[in-house]
């Protein structure tokens, strides 16, 4: 695919919420021309496919699963991304995304988003909030990341490092109640 093919394609998707459509499409291109396609995807583009979700949960999580096989840099941008205070995390029967949470130690950028969620995500929301303690714990368990977790809370303003280090506790010691 030559890159003025690939701007044309991204320029065809650019608008188009129907992340069913944009999945088929990427999926009848090769790996190969794939990877150009959701590699020069925008920061915009990317937040159009994970955000406006319009009862689209199912086909926004095996899209971000397709990615995994296509592009793991893609996949952790469109995973970040869906990591939103505002819209809450994608939840679907396909939860792959937070299988990888769980189960890899994630780059830097990811594990910040990951943080940021569990410290400022409101209380109301104890789904998401249980979810995304199944991750912080994982990656403190599995991957030795309570050092730099306790540094991200010492990062956060001073007035709230101890309600912030009373839900971090919590989350490392509450078993994960979800199966990824």
């Amino acid at each position: 695919m030559t890159n003025e093919e690939r701007d044309e394609f991204l320029s065809q998707i650019d608008n188009d919420l129907d992340i069913e459509n944009i999945h088929r499409e990427l999926k009848a291109l090769s790996k190969v021309d794939a990877k150009q396609i959701v590699d020069a995807m925008s920061e915009r583009k990317i937040d159009l496919n994970v955000s406006v979700r319009r009862f689209q949960e199912d086909y926004i999580a095996d899209y971000i699963e397709f990615l995994w096989d296509i592009s793991k840099t893609s996949f952790w941008k469109h995973v970040i991304i869906s990591l939103s205070i505002e819209n809450g995390l994608l939840w679907s029967d396909n939860m792959f995304h937070f299988e990888r949470l769980c189960d890899t130690k994630l780059p830097e950028d990811v594990w910040y988003a990951v943080m940021d969620f569990a410290v400022n995500a409101d209380d109301d929301n104890k789904q998401d909030l249980d979810t995304i303690a199944c991750v912080i714990r994982a990656q403190c368990l599995k991957f030795n990341r309570e050092k730099s977790l306790r540094g991200f809370i010492r990062s956060c303003p001073k007035e709230s490092w101890e309600i912030t280090t009373k839900r971090i506790d919590k989350m490392i010691i509450t078993p994960c109640t979800y199966s990824f």
